[in-house]
């Protein structure tokens, strides 16, 4: 999957995630924290794609 895949689903996720009230972290926390954590560490699985978005030389 490459990045644009990586952040589309996890910004779903999160999404759904929040909405469903899955932990009580969640429920009661802010777009302001859940959305940028989300972005963080959706690219790290893009780290040993070939054409990678982070660190591309």
């Amino acid at each position: 999957m490459t990045a644009e895949g990586h952040l589309l689903f996890s910004i779903a996720c999160a999404v759904f995630a929040k909405n469903a009230e899955l932990t009580p972290v969640l429920a009661q926390g802010d777009w302001w924290h859940i959305v940028p954590s989300a972005i963080l560490t959706c690219l790290l699985p893009d780290i040993d794609h070939p054409s990678r978005f982070l660190g591309n030389d």
